[in-house]
């Protein structure tokens, strides 16, 4: 008896959705039968819809500046506008008294005026199209006076291809015909209409479409639809008894159905209606979901929402932190791909982290075209807070190589949290007392108590021609503050969330970083071609300086709370304060000249002693039988006489002395850091040793060679230093 009133809710529901749906299903006109065109297109002569008047702009902020002065009635009537298809225009006219006659842009333009809406100005100027017949058995072209319009039909196993800017659309039918003044092409029998945008294919089948090459509205009659990422071969299946494409690229069918391609789909959903909606989202009707032909779940009514919110929120819940909400705002560049937290519907819908994404008021909106350079600058901002822990607000920063600045990334943030302790029950931050208060975290900024907990880090570095500078400096409150606030995600996938239930990963460690350093470094490599060859190469391999800090009980927080994450805290250990290694090397000494191949010894050539003599004339006089064979081309030439002779070499010493010294030096400083247990004993003063090494490794090598390889020899001295 408890769940009566949540079944009678559901009964309401149900009663209540089906009466909406008949309702729509009075106002749907009969379909045209065969051979009747259906154009759902505008029927303007110019890809612009409207004029604009004179001294009047169109831009698309403008378009958006007026969709926003529109009341959230008006908006509704002006969606149900752009959604709505040819038929359900013409029976909305006759509703209000309207006249029903003409096309879709003719009824769109006086349901607007009754409405006393503002007129829908979409331009298509700037497009690049070009219309490619493949193949046609039949051609035909024709004129009709009386409507003042140009036609060309195609018969037989006829193929198309119009590219579109970046898009490439393909169509294949027995017939098709093209109004070329209106651009708009009919195609029946077998057809198959094929879009790729970018990563994604688009397929319609169906036994007629209609399409408007301005703006591809069209219709499809008994087809499906199937969008295919051609990048993984996962492709899903939209089918409906007819498809509409309006001009706001807004796809609706009717008596759909949506599955995974191919003939072994293990689940569908059945739906009165189905919309794909500009920027990916989509929403269902009456949808039935099937495993295998058993009906499991009736849904009313369903929206999916693709695109994503500027500041990326994500809920969630985990044991010890409670609830939370994290946020993820991005004041420069936009987040990088990754494909393992998108669902393989939602890169299909256009929407993956991988493609173009442009600002609509609060939401991004994919634009189906793939990003060309993922390394752009980013700069976001973080705001989180956790029911359990509290709150943290941060900065990062990410750059691209520029010049000799390589890839350059800052992060900063702050944590204004409390202890949460582990109790029988579970994660409370009220204990130990449980007398309503709460135990917040303090830290030692900069040797200054702090009412929260921080995180800071700048990693990056410089090189040129003759050398390089790096640096890392990681700046930490405590061991455990990346363990509580780098746990975090920036996108909310739903349909991954739908597909794998709500189960929600809750990994708990309380281990935490370990020691980290402060750390600068150099190199330099630079050319003296003036000091050669005493001198051929002088080379720092490594300078640098570092400042090693460890963690450290602090035993004041430790005894008052095992569970608060000040409880371990840095302190410095270790101070490199140079380090240094470097190399110089030459070849002051070399006599004999460099080697050569036995084998390219001296060459002798014997000049040819009937060179420049001409051809020889017989001293006889001419006969037939001569000018017979001086027609023929004969003549008598001596042959060319040409020999070599090699004279193989004595070859020659070489003798050659080189060197090469290697110095490395450090300098150490170590604190007194095993008696600081708490911040107020920390002091740089104190200190433990202080360690020097001078080390240098010299070596002389002495070279004799045979330029012919008869022989070769080496002696080097070797000697090693240490101080």
């Amino acid at each position: 008896m408890k769940n009566r009133p949540v079944f009678l809710l559901c009964c309401f529901l149900s009663l209540f959705t089906q009466a909406l749906n008949a309702q729509e299903s009075l106002t749907d006109v009969p379909l045209p039968d065969e051979g009747q065109t259906v154009f759902d297109t505008p029927d303007a002569p110019s890809p612009i819809e409207e004029p604009v008047t004179e001294g009047e702009e169109f831009s698309e902020e403008n378009q958006i500046a007026e969709e926003e002065s529109l009341s959230p009635e008006q908006k509704r009537i002006e969606m149900e506008i752009k959604t709505s298809t040819l038929p359900e225009l013409a029976a909305w006219c006759r509703r209000l008294g309207l006249s029903e006659s003409g096309t879709r842009a003719d009824l769109s333009r006086r349901i607007r005026d009754y409405y006393k809406l503002p007129e829908s100005r979409i331009s298509y100027e700037n497009r690049q199209r070009e219309l490619t017949i493949e193949s046609a058995q039949t051609a035909e072209y024709f004129r009709i006076e009386i409507i003042d319009e140009d036609y060309a039909r195609l018969a037989g196993d006829v193929r198309l291809i119009l590219k579109d800017n970046e898009d490439t659309h393909n169509i294949r039918a027995n017939e098709v015909l093209f109004n070329r003044t209106r651009n708009i092409i009919t195609a029946r029998g077998q057809v198959v209409y094929e879009k790729k945008s970018g990563d994604t294919i688009e397929t319609f089948r169906g036994e007629n479409i209609t399409v408007n090459i301005d703006d591809w509205s069209s219709i499809f009659l008994d087809g499906d639809s199937e969008r295919k990422l051609e990048s993984e071969g996962t492709s899903y299946l939209f089918s409906g008894r007819v498809i509409s494409r309006t001009n706001e690229d807004v796809t609706i069918l009717n008596n759909a159905r949506i599955s995974s391609a191919g003939d072994d789909s293990l689940w569908s959903i059945s739906a009165s209606k189905l919309m794909l909606l500009p920027g990916s989202d989509f929403m269902i009707f009456n949808a039935v979901l099937r495993v295998g032909e058993i009906p499991v779940l009736y849904i009313p009514f369903f929206f999916f929402p693709v695109d994503e919110v500027i500041f990326h929120p994500v809920i969630g819940y985990r044991s010890r932190e409670g609830g939370f909400v994290q946020t993820t705002t991005y004041i420069l560049g936009r987040p990088k791909a990754n494909t393992e937290e998108t669902s393989s519907l939602s890169r299909i819908m256009g929407n993956s982290n991988d493609m173009e994404k442009e600002r609509h008021g609060l939401f991004l909106r994919s634009t189906g075209k793939k990003i060309k350079d993922q390394n752009t600058l980013s700069l976001k901002a973080l705001l989180d807070y956790y029911v359990n822990m509290g709150a943290y607000a941060g900065l990062d920063l990410s750059m691209p190589r520029t010049g000799i600045l390589n890839p350059l990334n800052f992060s900063v943030g702050l944590g204004f949290t409390r202890t949460v302790s582990q109790t029988s029950i579970g994660y409370t931050p009220y204990a130990p007392d449980y007398d309503g208060t709460f135990d917040w975290n303090h830290s030692n900024f900069l040797s200054f108590s702090a009412p929260f907990r921080y995180r800071i880090s700048l990693n990056s570095s410089i090189s040129g021609k003759y050398g390089s500078l790096s640096w890392n400096f990681p700046y930490y409150s405590d061991p455990y503050v990346d363990r509580d606030f780098t746990n975090r995600s920036e996108s909310m996938d739903w349909m991954n969330m739908i597909q794998q239930g709500s189960a929600i990963e809750d990994s708990f460690s309380d281990t935490g970083l370990g020691l980290y350093n402060w750390h600068l470094n150099g190199s330099l490599a630079p050319s003296f071609p003036i000091l050669a060859p005493y001198i051929s190469r002088i080379s720092v391999t490594n300078l640098s300086t570092t400042l090693a800090f460890r963690n450290a009980r602090n035993e004041n927080i430790y005894q008052n709370n095992v569970y608060s994450p000040m409880r371990d805290m840095y302190v410095p250990d270790k101070y490199t304060i140079y380090s240094f290694s470097g190399s110089v090397s030459g070849t002051p000494l070399t006599i004999g000249s460099a080697n050569t191949n036995p084998r390219d010894a001296q060459i002798f050539q014997i000049d040819d002693p009937f060179k420049g003599i001409g051809i020889p004339i017989s001293p006889w006089p001419d006969t037939e039988d001569a000018q017979d064979s001086a027609s023929s081309g004969e003549r008598l030439a001596p042959p060319v006489l040409n020999q070599r002779f090699d004279i193989p070499g004595t070859g020659n010493i070489k003798f050659s002395i080189d060197y090469q010294i290697s110095p490395t030096s450090s300098t150490e400083l170590q604190f007194m850091s095993e008696n600081w247990h708490s911040y107020d004993q920390v002091d740089w003063s104190e200190i433990q040793s202080i360690l020097s090494d001078f080390r240098g490794n010299g070596s002389i090598n002495f070279h004799m060679d045979h330029s012919s390889g008869l022989f070769s020899c080496a002696d080097a001295f070797r000697n090693r230093h240490m101080a």
